[in-house]
């Protein structure tokens, strides 16, 4: 995840280098930055045992989006690196809709809208906390510590 996470920072830079202007977006200052700190963060809440378990041969769908649990990760590097409201908000739109959109289109068709399943009755601990369906004694914690660490660092 660490050496996806670097490679697409650095298409990035290809990028910029190649387009510079991306249209009226690109014309915003700080766009190139956010768009690099998208791209380091997008993939962050694949470290969520549900989804790795996923992945797995054979392995049982999470049903939750990865890309909702690396705004978790948005939202403290934000803080720690004291982002401006604007630069937080542009890096988790990045972020979210990198797969599907925030809210369905009014054509229909496409990926379900994030705001489908993600909303006001939003179980967040039983969506992130801990596995889905588990008992208090099968509960496994969906992003354990010393990864969130090592994640952040």
């Amino acid at each position: 995840m660490t050496t996806h996470s670097r490679t697409v920072h650095a298409a990035v830079a290809q990028i910029e280098d190649r387009i510079q202007s991306a249209g009226i977006l690109a014309t915003e200052p700080a766009f190139w930055s956010r768009v690099r700190r998208a791209a380091l963060l997008h993939d962050a809440g694949k470290i969520a045992e549900g989804f790795q378990r996923q992945v797995e041969p054979g392995g049982t769908p999470w049903g939750e989006r990865h890309e909702v649990l690396s705004l978790a990760y948005v939202d403290l590097l934000a803080g720690a690196g004291a982002w401006s409201d604007e630069d937080r908000v542009m890096v988790a739109t990045l972020v979210a809709t990198h797969h599907r959109p925030l809210h369905a289109a009014s054509t229909g068709g496409g990926k379900p809208a994030l705001a489908l399943q993600y909303n006001q009755k939003t179980a967040w601990e039983e969506a992130f906390g801990t596995t889905a369906g588990a008992t208090p004694d099968q509960a496994v914690v969906q992003v354990l510590r010393f990864l969130h660490r090592e994640l952040l660092g």
